[in-house]
């Protein structure tokens, strides 16, 4: 896993100085983010039951399909309107 971090993090500096290729903040906020979401969800984890997380679980998915179900479905508005944009 050590292996794994440094090449990632050795790739993305080597990326975002010679290339330019890489957003050297928003890496940065996504691997924040990333520390601080595990250290969440392992406490989470330990204080809810299965079940409970399953069923949690399948409402999100639920919700997700019911979301993308209706952008499929449903005209946009001002789908082709650049006043909204000023």
């Amino acid at each position: 896993m050590m292996q794994i971090l440094f090449v990632s993090i050795t790739s993305t500096v080597m990326h975002a100085y010679i290339n330019q290729t890489v957003d050297i903040i928003l890496s940065g906020l996504l691997l924040l983010g990333g520390v601080l979401g595990v250290q969440m969800g392992a406490f989470v984890v330990q204080k809810i039951s299965g079940e409970v997380l399953r069923m949690l679980l399948g409402i999100i998915i639920f919700c997700l399909c019911l979301f993308l179900i209706s952008e499929l479905v449903i005209d946009p508005r001002y789908i082709f309107i650049l006043d909204l944009l000023q």
